[in-house]
């Protein structure tokens, strides 16, 4: 919250340029406007200070925000009135409507909301529902592994990996599409993006997802799977999720290097719309960077796995051939010279 005495339209500006979750405007000449309306007859008291806040950045923290200074701006209002009266003990003043006004509640406050959340719900989807398509990726991912291990029988090595990558890829867009809709269907205002830009950018997340999840529980095995549980907590924590880490301690600015903050703030653009297409820009840039890191991480991984794989068993077969070789000249019969020569 920052104060400053400029224009009316300057908190407006700010916020709208992501500078400060809210601006504080004391208009100018203030004080004269106060001390004139409690010595002189004036039509009424309109003096207040504009406060002007982004409620889409993060609604239960902007209002948390909001309250704050609502309390201070009425503790500053009883301090002046207080001692105004003190003041003025043994004047006398002109006690018309207007006067009354100033003495009652000399600083006040006017709220204007910028890119308003008309329900809490719609901000509490943007990390509910990230959450949850964290969540059912995992399940896809596994279920894709299983379902695809008969056709090693009929495809080669890569040919199944590929296949199994446009499965996840044809999974994540209706698993986009079935949450979308869900969300479209109960939300009852206008988004401030069309249904098909929010699709495509939820089936982006996914594939992001997907491309970091096949690294920890596929390239890796049970290490991975030990570190999926922390890393779902610190990116809920550190996201922006339930409180904005402008609140918290700084070890929870971490969530900026996260997915999970990126997908998050994508969604609330989407949705609930935002004042500088820049973030949205950065969000994208995050994860499609860690979306083509764990794709090569990933098929460097996969190429590892099948050299070591190929290499074992053609090792393998090299020390069945030798102790058939073995065993057949430790065998007395009329076919070990044969078997030797061979």
């Amino acid at each position: 919250t920052m104060a400053a005495i400029r224009g009316d339209g300057f908190g407006q500006d700010v916020v709208n340029d992501w500078a400060f979750w809210g601006v504080l405007t004391i208009p100018a000449n203030y004080t004269l406007a106060y001390i004139e309306a409690i010595s002189r007859e004036l039509p009424e008291y309109n003096n207040p200070i504009r406060y002007d806040f982004n409620q889409a950045r993060q609604r239960t923290t902007a209002n948390a925000a909001r309250a704050a200074v609502q309390s201070v701006i009425r503790g500053v209002s009883n301090v002046v009135a207080k001692r105004t009266l003190t003041g003025f003990a043994g004047v006398q003043v002109n006690l018309d409507d207007t006067t009354v006004d100033a003495l009652v509640q000399p600083v006040y406050m006017v709220v204007f909301t910028d890119y308003p959340v008309p329900v809490n719900g719609l901000n509490f989807v943007t990390y509910m529902g990230v959450t949850l398509m964290w969540t059912i990726s995992i399940a896809l991912l596994n279920i894709t592994v299983i379902l695809t291990k008969p056709l090693f029988r009929q495809f080669t090595v890569p040919q199944v990996h590929w296949l199994r990558a446009l499965c996840i890829t044809i999974a994540c867009f209706f698993q986009s599409l079935w949450f979308i809709t869900m969300v479209r269907g109960f939300s009852e205002h206008d988004w401030a993006q069309s249904f098909g830009v929010v699709l495509l950018w939820q089936w982006f997340v996914l594939l992001t997802f997907q491309s970091l999840l096949n690294f920890l529980i596929r390239s890796i095995g049970i290490m991975g799977m030990l570190i999926l549980s922390p890393l779902l907590i610190l990116q809920i924590t550190t996201s922006n999720a339930l409180i904005h880490s402008d609140m918290m301690p700084g070890f929870y600015k971490i969530g900026v290097a996260l997915p999970f903050y990126h997908a998050i703030e994508g969604l609330r653009f989407m949705i609930l719309g935002q004042p500088c297409c820049d973030t949205l820009l950065v969000n994208m840039g995050v994860l499609l960077g860690y979306f083509i890191l764990f794709f090569i991480i990933n098929w460097a991984f996969f190429r590892f796995k099948v050299k070591k794989f190929l290499v074992y068993h053609q090792k393998r077969s090299e020390a069945f051939q030798k102790a058939g070789e073995a065993a057949a000249l430790k065998v007395p019969s009329e076919n070990t010279n044969a078997f030797a020569s061979a």
